[in-house]
């Protein structure tokens, strides 16, 4: 580092180094945590550099040699082949970063905790014993494998556990070092969708073993000396998708002379969950629930998120609560927060709401129909005053997995957000925010959910793309009232799903963070999490927080400094680790949904494109199909300004939004991928 020993202040720094303006907040903080390892002195507001500056992250290596370490802020440095010898995808790493000419580079890169602990491939006889031949293209390293007794025939599929690496020799194209396994288990005979979620969990470093350890659960939950409020005589209803079996949020609304008035009940998994518990070490290290098709594989056990913590219709049950007053023009007035017990009366379902919104059907019971018609008129005067203030509202759609008795996919649809789930998104995103500004002001440290400003240069593209198509031009830094309205304009153009892809991939990732930095997106300054304690660890830990300020402080109920740093750190690696689990399941099930439809054609339009080709959204079967430059013939050409592809020679553009057809001639369910060619635009 060329500045090394000379005081500079923190944004001489990231302008030295080029930080986008989009991670300064995160910087910040990575400032402090380089201060604390004695690599940064500082001295008023200026720090004075003493080595290079180091991130940590995830090791992510490419099919073709090269690597990317990914922190939790969303910052990359690039590895080239060959530079992380005795390193695995998946690893925890830290780095030197410096640089380079296209953005981070990271040098020296040492193992912080191994990723992976698992491995799935071929088992094979050689001269040097036996080895794997890893399922994994990524993993191009000889893999040894020590068996015993009883040796499984060559060729057979095998799980092997990771022992470590063999320093003293080097092997193959990049010089890596042998990698020494164990045989765990023969996967012979397993179905192929199981075997490839299993893979996708060993990629991930998900051990299955948290799920399946015994773990003492108490019979009630404590209170830790605060006066519990009897709320049973309210007629609280719970509104969940129609499979849900933990239910952790009770809502219930009335009006009165000063305005709406809306309590937000969630299962007090603070009293079962104690600090330092069996129950919490398991928690923090899943640190939140994964969501598969057919399938959850939940922090909590059973036991206690779908049972004694689960707010059930009719079960008198412990909850945590904050009570919330508005004025006519959604304005809050006043709250206060409390442990409590309540009595749900209805286990509602989303359709079951809609139904009534619609007019299609009301509940049978006049009390649950008149607190439905209260929560869907709260919901509104809510959801009226967010679009005033700001809140970004970039319109997805969930997939919807249809599986057939042996758990593979048969069909799949998208999912449009409804008004019976937009009404309990603002009742939660409402009380994350309330709680957050309580703990603010009674100054009490939490994890903050924190979402930094959008990436400059990825806005700036998004930007540029929507000003070609004709639509208002919006400032260079746009708050999100702005993009709201260009969104709002984009609505009917055959570009919008292309160029609400764009500004999502522009968006700063959220994260865990000690300091409440602010929340972008909902444009909120002390936004947290406070409304699912039993499937993400940091709205635990804000519980903790809520029943400190109430009176109940046994040891380590409160996290601070470096140990709520280290946690948010944590939790934010645990959610991002669970997005992949979701995403890679996504895209094995898209695979195996085409994969007996090699050489049919396809209607859809262009989803994205890059200097490899095009991302093409199929119309039916709703899923992403890959069309390599090389499938669309002449010689293409980016024009990232444009977001086409264009033909020098021809003149041909490609554009996103455009409609085209497509032959399938590759489906890969291993490396979960498609590839097509284009038959006409």
């Amino acid at each position: 580092m060329r500045h090394e020993g000379r005081k500079m202040l923190a944004a001489d720094i990231m302008d030295r180094y080029g930080v986008p303006e989009g991670f300064r907040r995160p910087f910040r903080q990575w400032l402090k945590e380089l201060q604390g390892m004695g690599l940064l002195s500082k001295s008023g507001q200026h720090y004075l550099l003493r080595s290079r500056p180091k991130m940590r992250g995830k090791l992510q290596v490419s099919t073709r040699g090269f690597a990317f370490v990914d922190d939790n802020a969303g910052k990359s440095a690039f590895l080239a082949p060959g530079s992380f010898k005795g390193l695995l995808d998946g690893d925890m790493v830290d780095v030197a970063i410096v640089r380079g000419k296209k953005g981070f580079e990271g040098l020296d890169p040492q193992l912080v905790e191994r990723g992976r602990k698992k491995l799935i491939g071929r088992l094979r006889e050689s001269h040097r014993g036996y080895i794997l031949e890893p399922e994994d293209r990524r993993l191009e390293m000889l893999v040894t494998v020590e068996v015993g007794d009883e040796v499984p025939a060559d060729g057979s599929l095998v799980r092997v556990e990771i022992l470590d690496f063999d320093l003293n020799e080097s092997v193959g194209r990049y010089g890596n070092p042998p990698l020494r396994t164990r045989l765990h288990e023969v996967l012979s005979g397993w179905p192929r969708q199981q075997l490839e979620i299993l893979r996708i969990l060993d990629e991930q470093g998900v051990d299955e073993g948290w799920y399946d350890a015994p773990c003492p659960v108490p019979a009630q939950a404590e209170d830790g000396g605060i006066h519990r409020v009897d709320l049973t005589g309210l007629p609280f209803v719970t509104i969940d998708p129609p499979d849900a079996r933990d239910h952790d949020d009770a809502v219930f609304a009335r009006w009165n002379e000063a305005g709406a008035e809306l309590y937000v009940a969630i299962a007090d998994v603070a009293g079962f969950v104690r600090p330092g518990s069996q129950l919490d070490e398991r928690a923090v290290h899943l640190g939140c629930s994964t969501y598969l098709p057919g399938r959850v594989l939940p922090m909590l056990p059973d036991q206690l998120s779908a049972d004694l913590a689960s707010l059930r219709e009719g079960v008198d049950r412990p909850v945590a609560y904050v009570r919330m007053q508005f004025d006519f023009q959604g304005q809050l007035e006043s709250s206060d927060w409390g442990l409590a017990t309540i009595c749900s009366r209805a286990d509602l379902h989303y359709d079951q709401v809609q139904d009534q919104i619609d007019g299609a059907a009301d509940h049978p019971d006049p009390e649950i129909k008149d607190q439905v018609d209260a929560l869907v008129q709260v919901a509104r005067l809510l959801l009226g005053r967010r679009s005033k203030r700001g809140m970004l509202n970039l319109a997805s759609e969930e997939p919807i997995w249809v599986l057939d008795n042996e758990g593979r996919p048969e069909s799949l649809h998208l999912k449009s957000q409804r008004f019976s789930e937009k009404l309990i998104e603002v009742f939660m995103v409402t009380a994350n925010e309330t709680v957050g500004a309580k703990l603010m002001e009674a100054d009490l440290p939490a994890p903050y959910r924190v979402h930094d400003d959008p990436q400059s240069e990825r806005l700036a593209t998004v930007l540029a793309l929507t000003a070609r198509l004709g639509l208002p031009p919006v400032s260079p830094k746009p708050s999100v009232l702005e993009l709201n309205k260009l969104l709002n304009k984009a609505r009917g153009l055959p570009s919008y799903e292309a160029v609400s892809g764009l500004l999502l991939r522009a968006m700063s990732r959220a994260i865990y963070y000690a300091e409440p930095t602010g929340h972008y997106g909902l444009s909120s300054p002390s936004y947290l999490h406070f409304t699912s304690p039993i499937r993400r660890y940091p709205d635990l830990l804000v519980h903790r927080a809520m029943r400190w300020a109430l009176g109940d402080r046994p040891d380590k109920n409160l996290l601070s400094g470096d140990d709520l740093a280290n946690a948010c750190a944590q939790a934010s690696r645990c959610e991002r680790r669970s997005v992949e689990v979701e995403r890679s399941v996504d895209r094995l099930f898209a695979c195996m949904l085409l994969a007996d439809r090699i050489d049919d054609e396809f209607e859809g339009r262009i989803r994205s494109v890059d200097t490899r080709g095009l991302t093409i959204a199929l119309d039916e079967p709703p899923v992403h199909v890959k069309v390599p430059v090389e499938g669309i013939g002449g010689r293409w050409i980016l024009d990232p300004k444009d977001q086409t592809l264009a033909d020098k020679r021809s003149g041909r553009r490609y554009q996103l939004g455009e409609r085209v057809t497509i032959r399938l001639i590759d489906v890969n369910i291993s490396a979960r991928s498609t590839t097509a060619v284009l038959i006409r635009p």
